[in-house]
């Protein structure tokens, strides 16, 4: 009975046990699944349905058994109404509980001394490198994708061919707001020398061996992409320790204004960053650790000649006019600059459906639920081809998945995937004003148009300027889109002019860009 409503994939996807003891997946839903909570589809919750029906809870009976025989004509939800917004709620932890998830038990199995560390980068120097940056993120950058990571990797590439060591510090212990240091007064980090794993290293071996290897250094730079899981009084004293007091930061996203970095209240809703003492700080989970946070960063600019790096006029006019923090100086560098020319050659056919796509991770502050939801309404009909490009299985079954990874070595797979499927629109629905948007960069590069809304920030900017897609009022306005044939006339105007012009795109050298024109 229900087979036909079984989503065997989606079962065997999200229930990676399941599909590595190769078990019938209905079967294991059937016998034990259910009770363990598992759901069989991505429209339907075990746990809501038996939370919301204690009568079937207290009868022991199969809840999506019942709900198929006869719940749904019953009226009974198989999903918890109002959406993802009202089922993350009930789900939300304190921030404190999130941080004791994240923590593990694991210890570095050695530690870096100083002597070490100076070591290594005596040996990569030899007698020619004169330049060492010291560059601050918060997780991998060689195996995390993400924006800020790619951002890291072509600022790695740009330092082999300036003729720079880079030296990459993240948290051993990763964290979802900076490190206490009633936890940890001295925090552990992974250090890459030019890419490569060099080892774990306290922090205070870290600033002793830049103290030691400012004598011999003709210059250092430490260059602040995201301080996440770090203690921001230490990476002061590794700044002053280089010599000077000026440190770059880039203004990635707004950690710098609250732990919440995209700006969302409750990781849900653009908060506009409203005063800390406000009540509508004071219902977020990030409310309590936010005054501290403020207090701390206030004092690594205080302590420092801080060198903020925009990547968009957006980012700037949000940062200066939410922040309370004073900067040395704020100067403004896209990731990437976009231009077009006349093309002659003959292009392949095109799909007679319009090509949609969802490209990077599927999380709800990028807009996947909004991607979800027109896939559910609109996959039938037969106008529309759904794609995913990301470097994980999206979180459905029924779209086709292309990975994608974008590496130092391959920074270009995802312009190179969306082009060879001639992806015509790209959905891009943040619910929070991106900094920049990569992909968003990366889509109109491939030769796509991109759709979003007026809260993405330098989305919506960057497509009002080039008139490169659409920029939709709201969810409503979004569906609609589809469903009135505006999206079909404008994937056939895109069509048109990529048949006569090509695209190109140039990244920028991150801070090396900057650091031309600075002096020590």
């Amino acid at each position: 009975m229900i087979r036909p409503e079984f989503d065997a994939a989606y079962y065997l996807l999200t229930n990676k046990d399941v599909a590595e003891a190769q078990i019938d997946p209905l079967e294991h839903f059937t016998e034990t699944g259910w009770r363990e909570g598992r759901d069989p589809n991505a429209d339907f919750s075990v746990r809501y349905y038996l939370d919301s029906n204690p009568d079937i809870r207290a009868a022991g009976v199969n809840p999506f058994l019942h709900y198929v025989q006869s719940g749904r004509r019953e009226g009974r939800f198989g999903r918890r109404p109002g959406g993802y917004k009202v089922e993350r709620l009930q789900q939300i932890l304190p921030l404190e509980e999130r941080v004791k998830r994240w923590c593990s038990q694991r210890q570095p199995a050695a530690l870096l001394d100083a002597s070490a560390i100076t070591g290594f980068v005596r040996d990569a120097a030899g007698d020619r490198i004169r330049t060492l940056i010291l560059a601050v993120g918060h997780d991998n950058y060689r195996t995390v994708s993400g924006g800020v990571q790619v951002c890291i990797q072509r600022e790695e590439e740009v330092a082999a061919w300036r003729g720079a060591m880079y030296l990459n510090l993240h948290p051993f212990q990763t964290l979802p707001r900076l490190a206490h240091a009633s936890e940890d007064s001295d925090v552990a980090v992974n250090l890459m020398l030019n890419g490569e794993e060099m080892g774990v290293a306290r922090m205070t071996e870290l600033i002793a061996a830049t103290k030691t290897l400012a004598c011999e250094i003709e210059r250092i730079e430490v260059v602040v992409h995201h301080l996440l899981g770090h203690l921001p009084e230490q990476v002061v004293e590794m700044v002053l320790a280089a010599g000077h007091r000026r440190c770059w930061l880039w203004i990635h996203d707004f950690f710098t204004v609250c732990p919440s970095f995209a700006l969302q209240r409750n990781d849900l809703v653009y908060c506009d960053a409203p005063a800390p003492s406000s009540n509508a700080c004071k219902i977020c989970l990030y409310g309590e650790e936010r005054t501290s946070h403020i207090s701390r960063m206030r004092a690594f600019f205080e302590a420092l000649d801080v060198e903020l790096l925009s990547p968009s006029e957006v980012a700037a006019e949000i940062w200066s006019s939410r922040s309370t923090l004073s900067a040395k100086r704020m100067q403004l560098h896209p990731h990437i600059k976009l231009s077009w020319e006349t093309s002659y050659d003959s292009q392949p056919a095109e799909s007679n459906k319009t090509t949609v796509a969802f490209a990077g991770t599927a999380l709800p502050h990028k807009g996947w639920h909004a991607f979800d939801r027109l896939v559910t309404k609109l996959q039938s009909g037969g106008l529309y081809r759904f794609l995913y490009f990301g470097s994980g299985p999206p979180p459905r079954t029924d779209v086709q998945h292309f990975p994608v990874h974008v590496t130092k070595e391959n920074p270009i797979a995802m312009i190179n995937a969306l082009r060879a499927e001639q992806v015509d629109l790209v959905l891009h629905w943040a619910s929070w004003p991106e900094t920049f948007s990569l992909s968003t960069y990366e889509a109109i590069a491939a030769g796509a148009y991109v759709l979003t809304n007026p809260v993405s920030g330098n989305v919506a900017a960057t497509v009002a300027r080039l008139g490169r897609g659409a920029v939709l009022a709201d969810e409503a306005d979004l569906e609609a889109f589809f469903i009135d044939g505006r999206a079909q006339a404008l994937a056939t105007e895109l069509r048109a002019e990529r048949r006569s012009s090509v695209v190109h795109h140039v990244m920028s050298e991150m801070t090396f860009d900057a650091l031309k024109d600075a002096r020590n």
